[in-house]
C-alpha cells in the first residue's frame, strides 16, 4: 500500500495553509480464494467453522471482503460475511440446529478486493 500526501500554501497569506493525506493498495496478480470447513461430517448442534484464504500473486490479501454462502440440502441458504486478516484468512462459525436438514451441504465463498473477485466451493455433510 502507498500513502499520498498533499500540501498547499498561500504565499500572500502564510497563515492560510492546508494539507491532506490518503492511501491506496495495489493487488499484485489475480485474486484467488479457497474455502474449507474444519470437518467433513457434522452432527446436529455442532458448529461448522468455515475458513477462506484469499491471495493475489501468491501473497495474502488483507481486508478482502468474504461472503460465505451455506446451501442446505433443502435448497435454503444462509449468508455470513467476514474480512480477511493479516494472513489473508477469514473465518465464520455456523451452529447447526436440530431442525437443520441432514444430507449433503455446500459452502460457497465469494472474495472481493479492489473491484476484483474470486469464488470457491466446498462440501460437507450433516448426519
Amino acid at each position: 500500500s502507498y500513502t499520498i500526501g498533499v500540501g498547499a500554501a498561500n504565499n500572500a497569506s502564510p497563515a492560510n495553509t492546508g494539507s491532506a493525506s490518503g492511501g491506496y493498495a495495489v493487488a499484485a496478480g489475480a485474486l484467488a480464494t479457497t474455502v474449507m470447513t474444519n470437518k467433513a461430517v457434522y452432527r446436529s448442534n455442532e458448529s461448522v467453522t468455515m475458513t477462506a484464504s484469499v491471495s493475489a500473486g501468491g501473497k495474502p490479501v488483507i481486508n478482502a471482503s468474504v461472503s460465505f454462502k451455506i446451501i442446505k440440502p433443502n435448497g435454503t441458504s444462509v449468508v455470513k460475511t467476514a474480512t480477511t486478516d493479516a494472513s489473508g484468512l477469514a473465518s465464520m462459525i455456523y451452529r447447526l440446529s436440530r431442525k437443520d436438514p441432514k444430507g449433503a451441504w455446500q459452502l460457497q465463498d465469494n472474495a472481493s478486493y479492489l473491484g476484483t473477485s474470486a469464488n470457491a466451493a466446498a462440501n460437507f455433510s450433516v448426519q
